[in-house]
């Protein structure tokens, strides 16, 4: 338990993954991906909620989804005076939409361990070891 997150806050996390899960079940892979965002924020060490995003991300891929616009793109990039929760959330966004990126993706691992989330970082590191080894 992180950022002094209790069962109430776990548990309201929780519901938003549910809502999220019922989403993506009907196809609505960008609306998933928010609402899984969403629930991070509230316990952002949930490594199976951060396994199932990426789950969400790649099948969003393989449906033909588009990567980010430039725009977009441009306003979700970590800003700077962030705190590294902040800015680990950002970065995962930016990997729900470009899955293959590793530049992204060891990115996220220095913030999520700076953040101190150790679990989710050393998740992210297993993805990226075996991408490299690939």
């Amino acid at each position: 338990m992180i950022w002094g997150a209790t069962e109430d806050v776990m548990d309201a996390a929780d519901v938003i993954f549910a809502k999220a899960r019922q989403v993506l079940n009907v196809g609505n892979y960008d609306y998933a991906i928010e609402l899984y965002l969403l629930g991070l924020g509230l316990d952002p060490d949930n490594v199976e909620a951060h396994r199932e995003l990426r789950e969400v991300s790649l099948r969003r891929r393989a449906a033909g989804g588009k990567p980010m616009g430039l725009l977009e793109k441009w306003r979700t990039q970590p800003q700077k005076g962030a705190d590294d929760k902040t800015k680990m959330l950002a970065l995962e966004k930016l990997l729900a939409y470009e899955p293959a990126d590793l530049s992204i993706l060891a990115e996220f691992i220095r913030h999520a361990h700076a953040a101190g989330c150790a679990a989710t970082a050393a998740w992210a590191l297993s993805i990226l070891e075996a991408a490299v080894r690939a």
